[in-house]
C-alpha cells in the first residue's frame, strides 16, 4: 500500500517509520499506560464507549503475551516496512505489465512477481526479525514483570 498510494506517500512513509525510531523501553511503557487496568487505561477507556467491561490486560495469563507482542510488532513495523518497499521498487515495472496483460490481478502479482523477485531479502529480513525476537525478553519484563501467574515466562 505504501507503493501504490498516489497521494501522501511521504506522509504515510514517516508515520509507519515513527515508532521505530523511539527507545523500545519508552515504546513498553506508552503501551503499559494503554493496558492500564480499570477505566484509566486508554484501551479500556475506549471500550467503556461499546459498552465493555475494563479488561485487566496484563494481568489476564490468557492476553498477557499478546498485549507483550503487539507493541513490539507496531515499533517493528517502520523498517521492514522501508526494507519490503524498496525490494518493490527493485522489481522493474515491465514485469508488472507483463502480468497484468497475462491476466493477473493484484495478488496474482504479488504472488508471481513480486514475492519470487523479493524472496532473498525476505530471507535475510526473517533472520534479522528472528534474532530481534531473542533480544526482546527485557521489553516483556518491562512490561509484565514475568507476568501474571508465569504466563509470559514461557
Amino acid at each position: 500500500m505504501l507503493h501504490e498510494i498516489p497521494q501522501g506517500k511521504v506522509f504515510y512513509r514517516v508515520l509507519y517509520y515513527l515508532p521505530s525510531l523511539t527507545s523500545g523501553i519508552v515504546v513498553m511503557f506508552l503501551w503499559k499506560t494503554f493496558y492500564e487496568s480499570g477505566p484509566h487505561g486508554y484501551f479500556n477507556y475506549l471500550l467503556s464507549f461499546l459498552k465493555i467491561a475494563p479488561q485487566k490486560w496484563l494481568d489476564d495469563p490468557n492476553l498477557a503475551m499478546l498485549c507483550c507482542v503487539l507493541p513490539t510488532v507496531w515499533a517493528g513495523l517502520g523498517p521492514g516496512c522501508l526494507i519490503y518497499l524498496a525490494a518493490l521498487k527493485s522489481v522493474p515495472e515491465e514485469l508488472f505489465e507483463a502480468a497484468s496483460m497475462d491476466g493477473c490481478g493484484f495478488f496474482g502479482k504479488v504472488r508471481h512477481v513480486a514475492l519470487p523477485y523479493m524472496k532473498p531479502l525476505v530471507i535475510i529480513n526473517f533472520i534479522g526479525v528472528f534474532i530481534g525476537t531473542f533480544q526482546s525478553s527485557g521489553y516483556i519484563l518491562v512490561l509484565t514483570g514475568g507476568g501474571p501467574d508465569a504466563g509470559t515466562n514461557q
